[in-house]
């Protein structure tokens, strides 16, 4: 009965989780949930820590099974039917990567794979060493192209799921999962995917000569950006931004209703910039490879010169707050996309009627690889050279998949 109730508990924490969640969950709501007393949860875990060391123990717990069944796949030569599974177990347990994204300081693939070699998991042998650090700079790179992809279309197909309100369904599961599979292993092969290495260098400078005399940051997003950095998004409050500027939080209150509206605020106008900035540069371009390749290095190269805002890069990757505007430099770029015709040979990922969006969805994602690589390049310490290379791997990636990437 006791193990019951303790299961009873851990699975009330992950439902809160369904949804991305930025904020702490009370011992009460976790009480209320299960139908217990507050302190009827003591009687299982000795604090709150505990219930959380319990909590990551079973996320590690339940992945570690379905990769050592990815690593049996590889060892019997259905590499094919390796990817789907894991596919298939984070579209499942969303609210088990909800949960470790919104409680991790750093969201990096390090961190998981850290923990994992303690189930003595070998499947990423091949790319780190055992106390952790890289073995393999390429198939690293290739990994974080994988993981970020997985995550992306999943997430956006729960999303769509909800707002169809759509259940979900075994077969339509698999479908997903193979052909996101395809998706990763053959990429879009887009139009003019092919750009020499002189044009890729040109195009290099051509981003970061787009950077020269941007405005500084807010001095309140950095504001935010620090207390992120310190305590999580989680922990944010007015407070403590008012705090790390040093004024009254009642200053903050009369230009901000709360937390989300104040970083969504703020945020919106980088990202408004951010998009002025690309769309000159895709002007620049001869074919629709070459716009969609200084894109990603566009969103690198900014990011890269305001390492600030990857403290906020996690809530934005996860939020469903609609930040970006309907403004015309990001229509201009979806029009591009649309009217290019790049994503003809996309998989079908089974979105239905919402597949009408592919352009958007499609553009989250090519935000979220420079995104990524940036916060894994931060735990390392990557230059800004390596970094500029990983992102012209990964723009091979996008075009051809990680299968055919080095062929090119």
């Amino acid at each position: 009965m006791a193990e019951n109730t303790k299961e009873r508990i851990l699975q009330a924490v992950f439902s809160f989780y369904r949804i991305p969640l930025f904020r702490e969950i009370s011992l009460s709501e976790i009480a209320e949930k299960v139908g217990i007393t507050k302190a009827a949860i003591f009687k299982h875990f000795k604090n709150k820590e505990a219930l959380n060391d319990a909590l990551r123990e079973k996320v590690y717990a339940d992945i570690s099974v379905v990769l050592c069944e990815m690593q049996e796949k590889y060892n019997n030569l259905q590499g094919d039917e390796a990817l789907p599974l894991v596919i298939e177990f984070i579209s499942e347990h969303q609210e088990y990567m909800n949960y470790i994204l919104s409680t991790l300081e750093e969201v990096s693939e390090d961190s998981f794979v850290l923990q994992l070699k303690k189930y003595g998991i070998t499947l990423l042998n091949n790319i780190y060493n055992d106390d952790g650090t890289i073995k393999d700079l390429g198939k690293y790179f290739q990994s974080v192209f994988i993981s970020t992809t997985m995550f992306v279309f999943v997430v956006i197909r729960q999303n769509i799921n909800e707002i169809t309100c759509l259940g979900e369904d075994e077969r339509s599961l698999k479908e997903f999962s193979h052909n996101l599979t395809r998706l990763i292993c053959s990429g879009i092969n887009g139009k003019d995917a092919r750009i020499s290495v002189l044009r890729l260098t040109e195009i290099d400078s051509i981003c970061v000569k787009s950077l020269e005399g941007l405005k500084e940051i807010d001095r309140v997003l950095l504001a935010i950006a620090k207390v992120v950095s310190k305590s999580g998004f989680s922990k944010i409050t007015i407070d403590k931004v008012a705090k790390e500027l040093g004024m009254a939080k009642s200053s903050l209150y009369t230009w901000f209703a709360n937390k989300n509206e104040m970083v969504k605020t703020l945020i919106q106008g980088e990202i408004n910039q951010l998009y002025t900035i690309m769309a000159e540069n895709m002007q620049k371009m001869q074919t629709s490879g070459e716009r969609l390749y200084v894109m990603l290095q566009t969103v690198l190269a900014y990011l890269t010169n305001r390492p600030e805002l990857l403290d906020v890069a996690k809530w934005l990757q996860m939020s469903d707050v609609e930040l970006i505007d309907n403004s015309e430099k990001q229509n201009e770029i979806m029009d591009f996309f649309a009217k290019q015709e790049i994503l003809t040979n996309l998989p079908d990922l089974g979105f239905g009627e919402m597949g009408n969006n592919l352009v958007k969805f499609s553009i989250g994602w090519f935000f979220a690889l420079p995104v990524m690589l940036l916060i894994h390049g931060r735990t390392h310490n990557f230059s800004a050279q390596i970094l500029q290379a990983a992102m012209k791997d990964m723009y091979f990636m996008v075009q051809f998949g990680v299968n055919n990437a080095n062929k090119t």
